[in-house]
């Protein structure tokens, strides 16, 4: 099954807003058959500084076969 990660702005968001974001993106993705890497759960931490974000992200993203670009207006 080909790997898909989810991108898209996280900084300077509500959190709330965020999560929304990420897990609608997640099930649009794996309902179109792909196994979806959520950003928001690789870094399970909400108080991780951007580098360490960064780094675990991009570590994830390198094993990814494509990138889904979600947006604020992700909906289902």
């Amino acid at each position: 099954m080909k790997k898909i990660y989810i991108a898209g702005k996280v900084t300077g968001l509500p959190e709330n807003e965020t999560n929304t974001k990420f897990q609608q993106a997640e099930i649009t993705v794996s309902l179109a058959g792909f196994e979806a890497v959520n950003p928001i759960k690789v870094v399970n931490n909400q108080n991780a500084d951007w580098d360490t974000a960064m780094r675990l992200c991009i570590v994830e993203l390198m094993k990814c076969d494509a990138v889904f670009i979600a947006s604020v207006f992700c909906v289902l």
